[in-house]
């Protein structure tokens, strides 16, 4: 390998690094939202950017009727 190469590679990693602490103090936490039938937004929790996300996250909506019993 060169030196050129060499100072190339390194710095292509050096801004790669600049570049993920840069989206890290400008970019908000990555989240999903979405409305169903004209139902309130539902937005979930936030979460840090990374290259697989995975949300564990639970909206329940009826689609039928619910008899509920009291006592």
């Amino acid at each position: 390998m060169t030196t050129r190469y060499m100072y190339l590679q390194m710095t292509a990693v050096l801004m790669s690094a600049a570049a993920v602490v840069k989206m890290f103090c400008r970019c908000q936490p990555v989240y999903v939202k979405y409305s169903i039938l004209g139902l309130p937004e539902h937005r979930s929790e936030g979460l840090q950017h990374d290259v697989n996300l995975y949300w564990n996250d639970v909206n329940v909506i009826f689609t039928g009727s619910v008899i509920v019993q009291i006592g």
